[in-house]
C-alpha cells in the first residue's frame, strides 16, 4: 500500500453497518449516514494530534483530545491514544471516503 498518510487525515465515523468479517469501515463526518444512536470516531490531524469521539451519556458526542501515529508495517498500524488508553489497528484499506481497519486485540 502507498503512503497512506494523506488517506488518514481528517474526521472518520464508524459506519458500523458496513462492517465485514476483513473489518470496521469508517467513512467521513459528511457521508450520508443512517440513522443511529452514535457513532464512534476519531480525528487526525497533521503532527499526530488527534480526537477521539465517543459517545456521552446525554446521547451525543463526547470528544477528547489524543495523539496517532502510522507504523508502516506490513500492515500498517494506526494507534490512537487518549486519556491513558491506546487502539491500535491493522489499516486494511484507506482511500480518500473509505477506511478500513481491523483491531489489534
Amino acid at each position: 500500500m502507498p503512503d497512506i498518510t494523506r488517506h488518514l487525515i481528517g474526521s472518520w465515523r464508524h459506519s458500523h453497518e458496513e462492517d465485514t468479517a476483513d473489518g470496521q469501515v469508517y467513512r467521513r463526518d459528511d457521508y450520508p449516514f443512517p440513522p443511529s444512536r452514535g457513532r464512534f470516531g476519531f480525528t487526525l490531524d497533521t503532527g499526530g494530534a488527534a480526537e477521539r469521539i465517543g459517545l456521552s451519556p446525554r446521547d451525543g458526542s463526547a470528544r477528547g483530545a489524543a495523539r496517532w501515529t502510522l507504523d508502516s508495517g506490513p500492515p500498517p498500524r494506526l494507534t490512537i491514544t487518549a486519556g491513558g488508553t491506546t487502539e491500535t489497528w491493522d489499516v486494511i484499506d484507506a482511500r480518500t471516503d473509505r477506511l478500513v481497519l481491523r483491531g489489534r486485540g
